[in-house]
């Protein structure tokens, strides 16, 4: 006969409405797993003990992250790869001292208004390309397999664009 493991320690606490808050902060906030357990008053052992024995927790955190890189960072990503304007607007006023009613009166306000341009980030536009298209952009080398024949397979080694053929040698004869 097997004995059964005994659980030590304390009840964590878990009531199956933390999904939804756990979804909701990482969708809002994009919350990693340490800002979630602090938000919930919880250590980060016990969040991955949540998430280990509760299934429906662990999708839905997983759920609100993927919100919201596609909702913020993926654009906000883009757009920094790719260049963008922003407006801008500043308020300039000009402030005298009446010496005989002793205050500051502001005599003229001027507003200012312009565009700065935020050129296109190379970096940016790595990350943005190797995470749309991982094959093709990754530094990383991949093993690819050929399966000419399935008991034989040929492993090549392939990093991110496909090299040039070589010239193959001469031999002298």
């Amino acid at each position: 006969m097997a004995k059964e493991k005994k659980k030590r320690g304390c009840p964590t606490g878990y009531i199956a409405k933390f999904d939804e808050m756990a979804k909701r902060i990482c969708q809002d906030y994009g919350a990693t797993d340490v800002d979630l357990a602090r938000l919930l008053d919880i250590h980060k052992c016990t969040l991955q003990t949540w998430k280990k024995e509760n299934p429906s927790f662990k999708k839905a955190i997983r759920e609100g992250k993927e919100d919201h890189d596609t909702e913020i960072v993926v654009p906000a990503l883009l757009k920094r790869a790719i260049g963008y304007d922003e407006p801008w607007e500043e308020v300039i006023e000009t402030e005298e001292y009446d010496k005989a009613s002793k205050e500051t009166i502001v005599t003229k306000r001027v507003t200012k208004r312009g565009v700065h341009h935020y050129p296109p980030d190379v970096q940016a536009c790595r990350t943005w390309t190797y995470n749309r298209d991982r094959p093709r952009w990754s530094r990383d080398p991949q093993e690819l397999i050929l399966s000419g024949n399935p008991d034989k397979p040929i492993p090549v080694i392939m990093f991110g664009t496909p090299p040039k053929e070589e010239p193959t040698p001469k031999v002298a004869t």
